[in-house]
């Protein structure tokens, strides 16, 4: 199920941070576009990481079983997820810019056509390989956390939740600290920047 997940997360998230570039055609309305889709991302991810553990153990103390509390609080997340999908479409329809394009490259042998176009150019394969490290780095950061906050320190899920949440509003207050940098020194300089101290700061603490 974790797998189906994934896959219909970055069905609906890849064109969901696509779309900025189809309904804003200045750079820094771009980046302004893009801060405001990040905010809403995170108040997201807040809610996603903070809830289901409070709700979790609400459910379960009300007398529900825990497999059965997961399923209720995940039917209640899909009808939110199938609502917040349904208000993004109906606000940016109309919105898109006109694509011209020959016949040839359109369908799934253009499509394809394109990425391999892609795959061709070397500073694209450096953004992927640095999507990818970071992923996976954020990906052994969350797991063994969960795991040395709940095994080893023993620390209680509402307690646990509350360090989710505590994160998710300071990434929240860097939002716009991130989007000024990134129009005062362009995004490659500032994504340089910021992934080298950000590696520095992992090593240190």
């Amino acid at each position: 199920w974790g797998f189906v997940f994934w896959i219909s997360y970055a069905a609906f998230f890849v064109c969901y941070v696509a779309l900025g570039a189809d309904v804003a055609t200045d750079y820094e309305d771009r980046i302004l576009l893009n801060s405001y889709t990040r905010l809403f991302t995170l108040g997201g991810g807040l809610i996603g990481t903070a809830v289901p553990l409070t709700a979790i153990a609400a459910f379960t103390s009300a007398g529900m079983e825990t497999p059965t509390a997961w399923a209720v609080f995940a039917a209640i997340l899909a009808g939110i997820v199938l609502i917040g999908g349904f208000l993004c479409w109906n606000a940016t329809r109309g919105c898109e810019l006109p694509v011209y394009e020959e016949p040839e490259s359109q369908g799934i042998k253009g499509f394809l056509t394109d990425c391999r176009q892609l795959l061709t150019l070397r500073p694209y394969l450096k953004v992927i390989f640095s999507k990818v490290c970071s992923n996976i780095a954020y990906t052994f950061y969350t797991g063994t956390l969960i795991f040395y906050m709940q095994f080893v320190l023993q620390i209680d899920t509402r307690f646990s939740t509350v360090i989710y949440l505590l994160s998710n509003v300071f990434s929240l207050v860097l939002v716009p600290f991130i989007a000024g940098m990134t129009l005062r020194f362009g995004k490659r300089k500032y994504m340089a920047y910021s992934q080298f101290v950000c590696a520095a700061l992992s090593v240190l603490m």
